[in-house]
């Protein structure tokens, strides 16, 4: 899942989750973060407790940003090497979260409305909210610009233009399916291919797209932006 490193890519994110994937602000409400929908983002401190890391992974390794708990908690918080942060409360000058309410919230959201729900007391739409692990939630997911799982782009001559594109993209090379998703991993269109030149004209949502290319020997991703 997503790391988040300063407010160009805070904002970038926010912005992702409601205007390009059009995001409800209340599809949810989760009773442990104030009664408002959330968004996963890669942080937790699940490994140990107060000790904040990015672990989009999720393999209990990742940098540490944030250490204690906000003012609504022990008031003991601080970030972590001037590491940048937007827990609750930042935009008002004290962080109240995280806060541990209840113990067990462990893992990172943004929050996409004001909490307590109707309030902005301890959190203001787009602030980091630490809740329990197991709430059900739409994710942010980071990749890098092109990536292959199983191999390399060039072996299969995969090429994906124009990029960024106005409404259409080119598929080149030995693909055999072709998949789009939004910012948050939701799929939205998918292709089978027989061609080894493929225009994708539908589908496609304004903002970050992430197209899967699938071969005989690899899946190939790679980010889409779409004006």
């Amino acid at each position: 899942m997503v790391e988040i490193n300063d407010v160009a890519e805070q904002n970038a994110v926010y912005d992702a989750i409601i205007s390009g994937a059009g995001v409800s602000t209340t599809y949810t409400s989760i009773s442990n973060g104030g009664g408002i929908a959330y968004v996963w983002i890669g942080a937790t401190d699940s490994n140990n407790e107060g000790t904040w890391i990015w672990d989009g992974n999720n393999d209990a390794d990742g940098n540490t940003f944030w250490i204690g708990e906000g003012s609504n908690g022990a008031g003991d918080g601080s970030a972590e090497g001037g590491a940048y942060i937007n827990w609750g409360g930042t935009s008002g000058g004290t962080p109240n979260e995280p806060d541990d309410y209840s113990s067990g919230q462990d893992h990172g959201a943004i929050g996409l409305a004001g909490w307590p729900s109707g309030t902005t007391m301890l959190g203001s739409p787009g602030e980091w909210n630490d809740i329990i692990g197991t709430s059900l939630l739409y994710f942010v997911i980071e990749i890098d610009e092109t990536s292959s799982i199983n191999g390399n782009t060039q072996s299969d001559n995969i090429k994906i233009y124009p990029n960024p594109t106005s409404g259409e993209f080119f598929v080149e090379g030995n693909a055999n399916k072709v998949e789009i998703y939004n910012s948050i991993g939701q799929l939205i269109a998918a292709y089978e291919t027989s061609t080894t030149n493929t225009c994708i004209k539908h589908g496609l949502c304004s903002g970050l797209n992430i197209v899967k290319v699938i071969t005989e020997r690899n899946t190939h991703v790679q980010n889409l932006i779409v004006n």
